[in-house]
């Protein structure tokens, strides 16, 4: 009977660990976990969307080319931090810190600040966002230059 019982325990308390990383995943992950399976075929085309009429930041979701190449290469770097990871622009990342309207917040002279977690943003954040955001000390400075082009570059909407 105690066999059984065990059994049952174990069994239980699988499912729930399965549950809460399920959850957790979903929770840090959006847009993964509401992804289409590969094998479904290709995504629908997004409708496309008046400016005018959205809440979004109209240069991080403009589809069309960047004429900039530095504002491009800046939303790479973005990408390739894993930005998304602590920040959302356009509801597409972590919702708790989104970056929507930066450009219209800070200078270009207080967004470096603000991505090493230095300066004028070192009194404002917590010390375990100053820690984590040292490791962005080491980006390059055409790289730094390029994130700061690229995140001055989401403005809130005009009505």
């Amino acid at each position: 009977m105690r066999e059984k019982i065990a059994i049952a325990v174990c069994v239980l308390a699988l499912v729930v660990v399965v549950a809460l990383s399920f959850v957790f995943a979903v929770r840090h992950n959006p847009e993964t976990a509401t992804a289409t399976p590969v094998s479904a075929g290709p995504p629908p085309e997004p409708a496309p969307m008046d400016p005018a009429e959205s809440n979004q930041v109209v240069a991080a979701t403009d589809p069309s080319p960047v004429a900039n190449p530095e504002l491009e290469r800046g939303r790479t770097i973005y990408g390739q931090q894993g930005c998304a990871t602590c920040h959302a622009i356009a509801g597409s990342g972590n919702p708790r810190h989104p970056l929507d309207g930066t450009g219209d917040h800070w200078t270009t002279e207080e967004l470096p600040h603000w991505i090493l977690g230095t300066g004028v943003a070192a009194d404002e954040l917590s010390t375990a966002v100053r820690r984590r955001k040292q490791r962005y000390q080491n980006l390059p400075p055409e790289d730094l230059n390029a994130l700061v082009t690229y995140l001055s570059s989401l403005k809130e909407p005009k009505e």
